[in-house]
Formats: structure tokens, C-alpha cells, sequence
């Protein structure tokens, strides 16, 4: 089986309202993953779906981190029934807000974050995994039309550490080209400190005025008392 055969087939992994479906990623982001993942490389994806089989597809050293049994089991029946290996894929049947902070995975050369993606589990699936994966390391973030997704697309537009390798409709990729970058202070992250910059002025006016007119209210009352 190879990726134009997996996507054709479009097999539904998913469950929604008791109906299967499929909420895996599309043919663009699906061959820049295959393009990206040659040999004995080390995987990881939050979520799991036509991406796991693939990554099964590709021999990948791969972790799967998904709460959901029912779409891993529906994931290795599939890949049994087509005589896909899957004895290199680590399957963590947990929310990935638990899994990841004592997973002992290092050396990423590829992370996927396609789990939960209401607030703030995003986000807490790349700070665990920035640190994990390598220089040089893709990180790939699925559905930016969403709040969460879109924000930390942006973020990682304004970090100096990561690098846009490509984007697709709804899917960014980023190359890591240096560390730190969820290590830093919050006024040595671009992105928040252009957003603060505001609020912080708008605060310290306030402070300011405050102060001046507690001054000149002190003033003008001992004017009166004269």
C-alpha cells in the first residue's frame, strides 16, 4: 500500500454522533510528511488518525498519543488487515496534557500536533514537544483555521527559532532552527511583547495620572484649608 492508495481509501478512524468519519489530515500535508520522513526516523504525533497509518507506512519510530481506544483499535485493524506493520508505533492511550510531561522521548526529527484542539491543549502539546525535538526538526500544526491553531501559528511566525518550511491551507510546518524558544521570558517573545506593549503603556499612563492627580488633589485641599 503506498500514500495515494491510503488516501483514496480515505478510511474513517473517527466516531461522531455514533456515525464514522474522518477528520485526518489531506493529500498536501499528507506528501510533505512522506517527502519529510525517509528511513529510521523518530515520530511523534498528538491525535491519531490516516497520519498514523502512514507514518506506519513510512517505518517510522513513531509515537501515537491519543486518549481514545476505539480509534486505535480501529487504526490496527485497519493496518492488519492490510499488512501494515505497526510493532514501531508506540501507542500512549492517554490525553497527551498527562502523557507528555513524562513521556522519555528525545531526538524528534518530526512532530505532529493534531489532538485536542480546544484551549489549551495545543499549546501544551508544543511546549512539551519543542524541547523534544531536534534542531533541524519539523514541527508540523494541523487545523490554524481554529482559534488555538491559528494563535499558535502566529507565535511561531514571530519566534526567531522556527522557521516557516511550508504552508498549506490548514496546516503550517516550521523547521526548529535554535533552542529556547518556550524557555524565554515573556518580553524576549516577539509575539507577546508586540501584544502587551499596549496594555502595559495604557497602564502605566494610568499609574501616572493616578499618582499626579493624587498629588494635585492633596495640593488643592490645603490651598482650601489656607
Amino acid at each position: 500500500m503506498n500514500l495515494d492508495a491510503l488516501v483514496n481509501e480515505h478510511p474513517k478512524f473517527h466516531m461522531d454522533g455514533g456515525e464514522p468519519v474522518s477528520y485526518g489530515l489531506g493529500r498536501a500535508p499528507l506528501s510533505y510528511i512522506a517527502e519529510k520522513v525517509k528511513g529510521d526516523l523518530n515520530t511523534l504525533e498528538t491525535g491519531a488518525g490516516i497520519s498514523t497509518v502512514l507514518f506506519a507506512l513510512l517505518g517510522a519510530n513513531h509515537v501515537c498519543i491519543t486518549p481514545n481506544k476505539g480509534e486505535v483499535g480501529r487504526i490496527v485493524a485497519y493496518c492488519g488487515q492490510r499488512q501494515i506493520p505497526v510493532l514501531k508505533i508506540n501507542f500512549v492511550i492517554e490525553k497527551s496534557e498527562y502523557a507528555l510531561p513524562k513521556l522519555e522521548a528525545s531526538g524528534l526529527d518530526l512532530v505532529l500536533i493534531d489532538g485536542r484542539h480546544a484551549f489549551p491543549t495545543p499549546f501544551i502539546d508544543w511546549y512539551y514537544t519543542a524541547e523534544k525535538l531536534k534542531l533541524g526538526g519539523l514541527m508540523v500544526v494541523d487545523d490554524t483555521q481554529l482559534w488555538t491553531g491559528k494563535i499558535l501559528k502566529e507565535f511561531m511566525l514571530s519566534e526567531p527559532e522556527w522557521q516557516l518550511d511550508k504552508i498549506f491551507s490548514n496546516t503550517c510546518c516550521f523547521i526548529k532552527i535554535k533552542e529556547g524558544s518556550h524557555l524565554k521570558w515573556w518580553g524576549l517573545q516577539p509575539f507577546v511583547r508586540k501584544r502587551s506593549s499596549l496594555s502595559i503603556l495604557c497602564t502605566r499612563m494610568r499609574l501616572v495620572c493616578s499618582h499626579y492627580g493624587g498629588v494635585a488633589r492633596r495640593k488643592f485641599g490645603s490651598f482650601l484649608k489656607e
